[in-house]
């Protein structure tokens, strides 16, 4: 009998939730005189200069300040979206899954570490507290050398081999890339549960931005990378692409290899000779379209299976196309 099978991740829960309780405002001080004030934020603040016809934004130093609410706040908000997913779905069984301490992407010799974009966000007062509250009730399975997004792909593959629907909760967009899973939103519970499509599409929203599923999803994330998380395909190639160039090459592709070869000829175009260049570590390397393909191939695709190794030339070459 074919199980539904909930695979929820929880860092994102945890940190929404720590995040509500956690009141921020910023403390400005008048470096010259040293008169301080308390604002809501630094927009707020520069507002209120700009509004006085002053700009003399350099003369003034700014101090965070956090005052979370009780623990007990963050972990009621947590469990209550728990409880509306499965509500929502009544699944047969759940999975949760959560980040450890390491990431094997951490450690890729790209030119900007992995995520480095984040490591001077201030993070929630409570995650900490949240996430240990989480690993108490929940036990969620811990994604020690990669991440959460891998477990759950091939956490969800595991569950369709033994004929069962596996339903990933998360709001990530790279999991809308994995043909065959179900998803859902748990931000956007009314659009219900998505089957994700083998091929799958690619189209501009009502926002102007390009969105997708399936296999041409994954194939625009290889060649534009993802801000977010601080990698990008051409940063070595000083060449300006975004989403709308990979979108119309991409587009109109009718098969898995036909879109693969697009994401081989765009390498081939920006890095046609042997190089070398420094990671963000500082040690030097020797590169070619190859290496740089499936560099960036380790960061946009998660594992297929728990010993997946996310080798480009393996995976391109089970579609019949040679790198």
């Amino acid at each position: 009998m074919t199980k539904t099978i909930v695979i929820a991740d929880l860092d994102t829960p945890c940190y929404a939730a720590a995040a509500v309780c956690d009141n921020r405002s910023v403390l400005v001080k008048h470096e010259p005189t040293g008169k301080t004030k308390v604002f809501k934020n630094r927009t707020e603040f520069k507002n209120l200069l700009k509004s006085k016809g002053k700009s003399n934004f350099e003369e003034y130093s700014f101090e965070d300040i956090q005052e979370p609410e009780p623990i007990e706040n963050a972990c009621h908000t947590l469990k209550m979206g728990i409880n509306r997913i499965l509500e929502a779905i009544q699944p047969d069984e759940v999975i949760y899954v959560i980040s450890g301490s390491s990431n094997f992407r951490d450690n890729l010799p790209l030119p900007t570490k992995y995520k480095s974009s984040r490591a001077d966000m201030l993070r929630p007062a409570l995650l900490g507290d949240v996430r240990e509250f989480v690993k108490k009730k929940y036990k969620p399975l811990v994604a020690q050398n990669e991440e959460a997004d891998d477990m759950q792909v091939y956490l969800g593959y595991e569950e369709l081999y033994k004929g069962n629907k596996p339903i990933a909760v998360s709001i990530d967009k790279d999991i809308l890339a994995y043909s065959g899973l179900f998803v859902l939103n748990q931000d956007k519970l009314e659009e219900g549960i998505q089957e994700i499509p083998q091929l799958g599409y690619l189209e501009i929203d009502a926002k102007n931005k390009v969105r997708g599923k399936g296999f041409l999803w994954y194939c625009l994330q290889h060649i534009v990378g993802d801000i977010t998380d601080g990698y990008k395909p051409t940063d070595l190639a000083g060449v300006k692409f975004g989403e709308k160039s990979a979108y119309k090459l991409l587009v109109n592709c009718k098969t898995e290899q036909e879109a693969l070869l697009v994401v081989k000829d765009m390498y081939k175009q920006w890095y046609p000779d042997t190089f070398t260049y420094k990671d963000w570590q500082g040690v030097e390397h020797e590169a070619n379209y190859k290496s740089i393909l499936d560099l960036y191939f380790k960061c946009c695709r998660m594992k297929s299976h728990e010993f997946d190794e996310l080798n480009s030339e393996e995976f391109f070459a089970k579609y019949g196309v040679e790198l």
